[in-house]
């Protein structure tokens, strides 16, 4: 999962860097045509792959069987009608409506999403701000522009490692360290309360931990994120090597991923294989308009503020955001008992 996170990340960060150097010494109008070069390079292998979906593969499996051919030709036009009529309006309540809704109702969504929302418009928002710094500071050329988002990718590839780490060397067995002291725990109980439980049956201990502990990796991130902010915003500078606000990138792009990936595993621990869909779809809903936002008011912020003072304040809006993780570890069971939604843990 942490590779299909990150992907969207580092993509971004290489399509500026060829991009640079194709307008450079192409002009812009070939960027569209390289774009599509690799839109058919990589989306042509789907078209050669198998259905995944089990919904699918058991209509697939009974239309070859022949199942139904009966109840097909016994229905009208009118009955045919109503059923794809009501199959469309499920369609849309459960891949609009209900997204929507979540995101609106549940604070653990609207929270942790409004986060992540911020931080992914931020990325987005650099796209069009760091060419302007490092032209504007450093004389750098189109070309060498599309090499500062170097500092991103390498900051993605960090954080899928760290992800990676963190899940073999602490988060595995300190979920198995869970799971003993709750099995000690339910032997104690059950040999302190032995007339009750035999009576009434003891309780089933749990197997899977609360979703907090998902949360840990975001802890590193929410600190580093606004410290990579405000690394930015003094260093970018004539008197400060160029490289020093490349580092605050790779930082940036380190906390970014951690901080989605606790958000995804979180909200998908949290409202289960039956509602953690649609929890990811409120997410991303928000985090795509944001993310289309941002650009369109960024430059504009960082001519009139500067480039300290305009990143400073993404950085003091990250410190306030930062704390949306940590608050989960404190109330996060509260809030899932207020949820509307059936969650787990």
């Amino acid at each position: 999962m942490a590779l299909f996170v990150c992907a969207p990340f580092l993509g971004p960060t290489l399509g500026p860097l060829i991009g640079g150097f194709v307008a450079e010494s192409k002009g812009w109008r070939w960027t569209q045509w390289v774009i599509l070069f690799f839109t058919v390079a990589f989306l042509s292998p789907a078209f050669f792959m198998s259905e995944t979906y089990r919904k699918q593969i058991l209509q697939r499996r009974a239309k070859r069987q022949g199942n139904g051919t009966e109840l097909r030709r016994t229905e009208t036009a009118a009955s045919r009608a109503s059923r794809a009529a009501q199959g469309m309006q499920a369609l849309l309540m459960n891949t609009i409506g209900r997204p929507v809704h979540m995101l609106v109702t549940e604070p653990i969504i609207g929270l942790f999403s409004l986060y992540v929302a911020f931080i992914f418009a931020m990325q987005y928002a650099f796209f069009a701000a760091y060419p302007w710094v490092f032209s504007t500071t450093y004389g750098f050329s189109l070309g060498a522009q599309g090499l500062t988002f170097l500092g991103l990718g390498v900051g993605c590839v960090l954080g899928f490692t760290t992800i990676c780490a963190s899940n073999i060397w602490f988060d595995k067995p300190r979920a198995q360290r869970w799971r003993e002291r709750q099995q000690i725990d339910q032997e104690a109980a059950a040999q302190s309360n032995q007339g009750v439980l035999e009576a009434g049956g003891p309780k089933p201990a749990r197997t899977a931990p609360p979703p907090e502990f998902v949360l840990s990796i975001a802890f590193p991130g929410s600190v580093v994120l606004p410290a990579a902010l405000f690394m930015f915003a003094w260093t970018a500078r004539p008197s400060v090597h160029w490289i020093v606000p490349i580092i605050a990138e790779t930082l940036f792009g380190t906390s970014n991923l951690l901080i989605f990936m606790a958000c995804a595993l979180y909200l998908a621990n949290t409202y289960g294989p039956m509602y953690g869909a649609s929890a990811m779809a409120a997410c991303s809903l928000l985090r795509y308009v944001l993310g289309a936002v941002f650009p369109l008011f960024i430059l504009q912020m960082y001519k009139a503020l500067g480039t300290g003072w305009a990143t400073s304040l993404l950085g003091f809006v990250s410190v306030v955001m930062g704390l949306v993780p940590w608050g989960f570890v404190r109330w996060g069971e509260r809030l899932r008992g207020m949820s509307k939604y059936p969650c787990e843990g």
